[in-house]
């Protein structure tokens, strides 16, 4: 055992290194040119440390040092830090240098607006964001931050990573201390890195370090950016959260945890109870119950996001969903599961973390990259999975937003992680019959009939359920249609697994240009191919769609009698394992009409770089498929 003066020396030495390692030339120049090369700024110090104290206090102390080379990279120059409850600011100063490394300005505390931030969906939270703006003369320019951040509540620890996505970094640095008696998990992803440790019989420090690494450009379309970054995870093995006692050493033990947060004796009233099972005893198989249930919650209530402390985890009671009628992801969920219960039918939370590009929890390394909540329903021959914060969904069907990720069930025996549904292209349907009666001068009305299912389904619901004027402009945001003139709702009928709507739309000019006594038409109303699929030989990631889909448009188009059909598009066929594209032409001269019959379908969502190549050549062919005009000419 090391005596208390040998140990107080080795932290002065420590300490003393890490000051000399810290030295930091400020002039732009010094810069070595490989760290340029293709960098819109360079971290000179990229340097986090985390001094864990006890399972629910820590001091976060960062210090970065960046040279902006030029316009592009002044993202950098904009400084924003997160509080709340929990997390207090401490301590913070900016200071900005000019090319040559001489100190122009420094900001303090003071200096930085504190606003609550708005995330598109909660109505409350304890979050803040204290933010500063420190404009720059001229490029290149350095800004150096120093903040600190005393933590006395948290389940999760931070994590530091390499940002080089169009940034270099001279020196990257993370430094944790922790008690011994609970030390912490730890891994390096994206990284060949491991940590120097230092350990003694009270604490351990480790630190990562790294030096001179490049700039990268990532391709677009896979998942999110930090997937992709080099990180240091670390996460704690046992917690304490607003009072909330955890361990995290394992999934089983954190899944265990969050169950306990939603424990209810008595969700409801026996009188509430009687009532809950009176709508589901009118039906004999459990999967009949489920739905009247589900569809009671989706007429019923609504999502209402509030994040508050503990209530960022702990749902609503079932008894304050069921008088007031909201409730959070969590909050629906568990009062879903609750009624449920009531029917005699078991399920569970599940934790998962949402959006399409969001990549799946890593089975290897239990921590909680969750933002959403929803319902598994174990069955005698599969699982059936419930969306509660939707008010248009179908019964066990998710879509983008959660299918394909590993979900943490929340059991009575602790965490289980659980691989969610993937679709298939035809769950999600677009069919549309459209009629165009062409006029003399090239006006048209437009009549479309729309089926569709899945996420298709839940996009013309959520559209048709607008005022009139929304309605038309999301036809043309979401959906492509070319801009109308005049828009008509003729009817709407929602019979699962279909939503059946028909359209009116007027054009003044159907056309796309008129050329002479020649009118160019294109093949459909609204867009077949919404995705842009680029040219990318130096692609390394895989690239996500959001959902697979079939698409198929009959169209037929009625001319004037004073006009011919001069130019059509032929007939083509183009099928491969990951797509499918065909156009059937027709004439029927007695009418003088033109009716096309083109199909689309997305197979597969996730694609490999060697599949991404395919992609590229297939919908170039389609999109010079797609481009052809019709025209019409008067003789």
């Amino acid at each position: 055992m090391r005596s208390k003066a040998g140990y107080f020396l080795l932290l002065f030495l420590l300490c003393k290194q890490l000051t000399a390692q810290n030295v930091i030339n400020y002039d732009a120049a010094s810069i070595p040119t490989e760290l340029k090369t293709d960098a819109v700024a360079v971290f000179r110090l990229d340097e986090g440390t985390l001094e864990i104290e006890s399972p629910s206090r820590y001091n976060f102390k960062v210090h970065q040092v960046v040279t902006i080379l030029k316009p592009e990279g002044a993202v950098y120059l904009q400084h924003s830090i997160g509080i709340d409850k929990f997390h207090k600011l401490e301590s913070v100063q900016v200071r900005l240098f000019n090319e040559t490394g001489e100190l122009e300005k420094t900001y303090k505390k003071s200096d930085f607006e504190t606003f609550a931030p708005y995330d598109g969906i909660s109505l409350v939270t304890d979050d803040k964001v204290m933010s500063l703006y420190t404009p720059a003369n001229k490029y290149p320019c350095t800004v150096e931050i120093f903040y600190e951040i005393k933590t006395t509540g948290y389940i999760e620890l931070p994590d530091w990573s390499i940002n080089n996505q169009s940034t270099s970094t001279e020196v990257f640095r993370y430094i944790v201390k922790t008690p011994s008696q609970t030390d912490i998990r730890y891994q390096a992803k994206n990284l060949q890195i491991i940590p120097v440790v230092n350990d003694n019989t009270k604490e351990k420090i480790y630190t990562w370090e790294k030096r001179n690494i490049v700039a990268k450009t990532l391709s677009k379309g896979g998942y999110k950016r930090s997937h992709y970054m080099g990180v240091i995870e670390v996460a704690p093995n046992v917690f304490e959260y607003d009072g909330y006692k955890g361990d995290f050493r394992s999934w089983k033990t954190f899944g265990a945890w969050n169950y306990s947060l939603y424990h209810e004796a008595t969700p409801f009233s026996k009188e509430r109870t009687e009532d809950i099972k009176s709508l589901a005893a009118k039906y004999n198989e459990p999967r009949d119950k489920i739905a009247a249930l589900y569809e009671y919650l989706k007429s019923n209530m609504r999502y209402v996001s509030i994040q508050l402390g503990i209530g960022g985890f702990k749902p609503f009671s079932s008894k304050f969903v069921d008088e007031k009628k909201y409730g959070d992801c969590k909050a629906l969920t568990n009062y879903m599961r609750n009624m449920l219960a009531a029917a005699g039918i078991k399920a569970y939370p599940a934790l998962i973390n949402a959006g399409y590009d969001n990549p799946p929890a890593d089975p290897s390394f239990p921590s909680s990259p969750f933002n959403h909540v929803i319902l598994c329903i174990p069955m005698a021959t599969d699982t059936m999975w419930l969306e509660c914060t939707s008010n248009t969904a179908e019964t066990g069907y998710l879509g983008s937003f959660t299918e394909n990720k590993l979900a943490l069930l929340l059991t009575e025996e602790g965490g289980k992680l659980i691989r969610t549904p993937v679709s298939n292209y035809l769950d999600n349907k677009l069919l549309t019959n459209t009629t165009v009666v062409i006029g003399d001068n090239g006006e048209a009305v437009v009549n479309q009939e729309v089926k569709s299912t899945g996420n298709f389904r839940s996009l013309f619901k959520e559209i048709i359920k607008q005022p009139e004027e929304k309605q038309r402009e999301s036809l043309n945001d979401y959906l492509d249609y070319r801009p109308f003139d005049n828009y008509k709702l003729l009817s709407e009928r929602d019979s699962l697994p279909w939503h059946n709507s028909a359209i009116e739309l007027g054009y003044k000019k159907y056309f796309d240009f008129k050329a002479g006594n020649k009118l160019f038409i294109q093949q459909h109303v609204y867009k077949m191919l919404s995705e842009e699929i680029r040219e990318d030989d130096k692609r390394t990631i895989e690239y996500i769609f959001e959902e697979p889909y079939f698409k198929q448009d009959i169209i037929r188009i009625v001319a004037p009698k004073s006009y011919v059909w001069e130019n059509v598009p032929e007939t083509q066929t183009n099928d491969t394992n990951l797509f499918t594209y065909t156009r059937d032409v027709r004439k029927i001269s007695e009418d003088n009409i033109l009716e096309l019959t083109t199909t689309l379908v997305l197979k597969r969502i996730i694609l490999s770089p060697e599949e991404y190549k395919q992609a590229v050549i297939f919908f170039k062919q389609v999109a010079s498929e797609e481009s052809k005009k019709i025209v019409l000419v008067k003789p």
